[in-house]
């Protein structure tokens, strides 16, 4: 089996998703959460051999890039560059469904040299990518991202799973996903 590099791009935690309309702490935590999820995630999938996060300090028990402070895109290229040969996903840290099953799935869609591509549950931005070796293309996360990630490669698999899709940009995001836990709690007697 293929070991991939999975790199997990993380803001310093004060400057993680300020659109959020919540107390700095409860903020703080709630991203600190969803960035452990997608960790150990990332840990119990088989596929992945090497956990990099690209951030400003070190994270303990992680290998980690520095973040220069050049923008998500073109850090990602600088590292990409550096790695050519490497099988390499990149997983936002905000996706708090993530399952180890879903990691395999995006890793499989690679197959043949194809870029795969998890977008959110809108389907216009990217949560993860997934580039076997030898696969170099631009990056080009923010709004709009998953059409633009298609173009960047001329062979591509887009990889539909709730786990990577729910990710949590928003308040409506955050209460969608809150709303869909309530819903799906098995000690609900009402859900």
């Amino acid at each position: 089996m293929t070991s991939w590099t999975a790199v997990v791009p993380l803001k310093e935690i004060a400057a993680r998703k300020t659109r959020l309309t919540l107390a700095a702490d409860t903020r703080r935590s709630l991203t600190e959460t969803m960035a452990e999820h997608v960790l150990a995630a990332l840990r119990q999938a088989p596929e992945v051999g090497k956990i990099l996060l690209l951030t400003k300090s070190p994270r303990a028990g992680y290998d980690w890039v520095r973040d220069e402070g050049r923008g998500l895109n073109e850090e990602l290229q600088a590292l990409r560059a550096a790695l050519p040969d490497v099988p390499f996903l990149i997983v936002h840290a905000d996706l708090p469904e993530i399952r180890p099953a879903d990691i395999g799935l995006l890793v499989a869609a690679t197959d043949g040299g194809k870029l795969g591509i998890a977008p959110d549950r809108h389907g216009t931005g990217t949560n993860a990518l997934a580039l076997p070796p030898g696969v170099l293309p631009r990056f080009a996360f923010g709004p709009g991202s998953c059409a633009r990630h298609q173009t960047a490669w001329p062979m591509f698999a887009v990889v539909r799973t709730d786990g990577l899709a729910r990710d949590v940009d928003t308040d409506a995001d955050l209460a969608s996903w809150n709303g869909e836990r309530v819903r799906s709690d098995p000690s609900d007697p009402d859900s």
